[in-house]
This record gives C-alpha cells, sequence and structure tokens, in this order.
C-alpha cells in the first residue's frame, strides 16, 4: 500500500468530545476511500461532566452507587452465612441406621448357642464413638456388651453385641416387630448425644414369643448364650 502525506483539514472541539479529520495533501487521494475514520473522546470529558452536575445530584449519584454496593455486599454475605450455616448443619447431624442381627452355631452341644447383636452404621460425615446401646419392650431388654467406646468412622459399620433378657409376662407382643434403640455416642470434640431409633426386631420378638408360649415363668432369662431346650415347665 503506497503512503502519503497527510496534513490536517480542519479540528473541532467540543463538550461531545474532539474529533480530528485528515485530508491528503494536495493532488493526493483521499484516505478517507476505504479507510475507518476513528473517533476518540477527550480524557477529561468524564470529569467535565462530573463537575458540570449541580452538588446535589452529585451527591444524588454517589449515594445510590454507595446503596447499590451495600445491597450487592448484603446479599453476598447472606448467601455465604447460609451456606456456613447448612454445612455446620450437615456436620452437626447425626445420622444412624440399626439393624438386628444374629450369628449362631451347634456347637458347643447339646444345643449350641445364639449371639445377637446390633449393626450401626454412620451415614453422616463425622467420626464418633459408640458408647452405649440398649432397647426395651414388654419382655425384652437388649445391652451393649462391655463399657468401652467403640470407633465409628463416617460411612462405616460396626457390630455391637447385646445381652438379650427375656421376661415372660401375661401382656403379649404378638405381632409386634419393632424395638425402639437408643443409641449413646460422642463426638470427636467430646460433645455426647443420644439417638432413638426404630428397629425391626421380628427376628428376636418371635423367639421370645415362642419360649413365653411353652415357658411363661421365664424372668430375666438370656437370649444371646447357650441355647435353652424348649419344653414344658418352668425356667
Amino acid at each position: 500500500m503506497a503512503h502519503h502525506d497527510l496534513v490536517p483539514r480542519r479540528r473541532h472541539d467540543s463538550d461531545e468530545g474532539r474529533h480530528v479529520e485528515q485530508v491528503p495533501a494536495e493532488g493526493g487521494p483521499d484516505p478517507r476511500d476505504g479507510v475507518e475514520i476513528l473517533q476518540t473522546r477527550d480524557p477529561g470529558w468524564s470529569r467535565s461532566r462530573w463537575a458540570a452536575l449541580p452538588e446535589r445530584s452529585r451527591r444524588a449519584v454517589a449515594a445510590g452507587i454507595a446503596v447499590a454496593l451495600t445491597l450487592v455486599l448484603g446479599l453476598t454475605g447472606v448467601v455465604q452465612a447460609r451456606q456456613w450455616l447448612a454445612e455446620r448443619d450437615r456436620d452437626a447431624l447425626i445420622t444412624l441406621v440399626v439393624t438386628l442381627g444374629v450369628r449362631t452355631s451347634s456347637t458347643p452341644p447339646p444345643s449350641g448357642y445364639v449371639n445377637y447383636y446390633v449393626a450401626v452404621r454412620n451415614a453422616g460425615t463425622q467420626t464418633l464413638e459408640v458408647t452405649s446401646l440398649q432397647a426395651s419392650g414388654d419382655r425384652l431388654r437388649l445391652r451393649s456388651r462391655g463399657d468401652d467406646p467403640r470407633r465409628l468412622d463416617a460411612g462405616a459399620e460396626i457390630l455391637v453385641p447385646v445381652s438379650a433378657l427375656l421376661t415372660c409376662t401375661p401382656r403379649s407382643e404378638a405381632g409386634a416387630d419393632r424395638l425402639r434403640v437408643e443409641v449413646g455416642v460422642r463426638r470427636e470434640n467430646g460433645a455426647r448425644a443420644r439417638e432413638r431409633l426404630p428397629m425391626d426386631a421380628a427376628l428376636i420378638l418371635d423367639t421370645a414369643q415362642t419360649l413365653c408360649s411353652v415357658r411363661p415363668n421365664l424372668h430375666d432369662h438370656e437370649l444371646s448364650g447357650p441355647v435353652l431346650a424348649t419344653g414344658t415347665g418352668d425356667g
């Protein structure tokens, strides 16, 4: 592309900015043919317009900006506070799941043994210690064996062996299939809590019903241990 000497043609200064137009030297081609003419604004234009506003208007604009910034910062703070509270509540929430289980063996003779346990699963987000476990009904009383705390990591499950004492009473639990279990826990910071949970206990309640039907005078009989031979008579 050929270069041509350009000379200023005219200059206009106004409140709307500075516009400079260039024209070719005498006899040369017009550089505006196919060339975009650029416009620039005076850097002091915004300051001059701001200075031209009445003081009351400047104060109103400044106050409006301050209010807008306050609202934005306030909304941001509210969102952050809600997120923090949600995270705190999630961390503070204790979520346990309990399931009754049993281990059986035909030895030692004569009748073998049955060991009941409660599986405790930590569905929460923090590590806990299980310090106690108990449940009771009209005829049954379940208690965890041993006094040592049992560590229960988040997402983990432990098996808590239990003593199961049966006392036959006239009140029938036929048809009942659940017990309320109370689990004592300790957080990592030392705080203690108790969770009361429903547990499907048909497995042991059916056994209790059968035993009480043939031995109605059983009192504090341990079901978790050697198997009692069924038969008539008092226990």
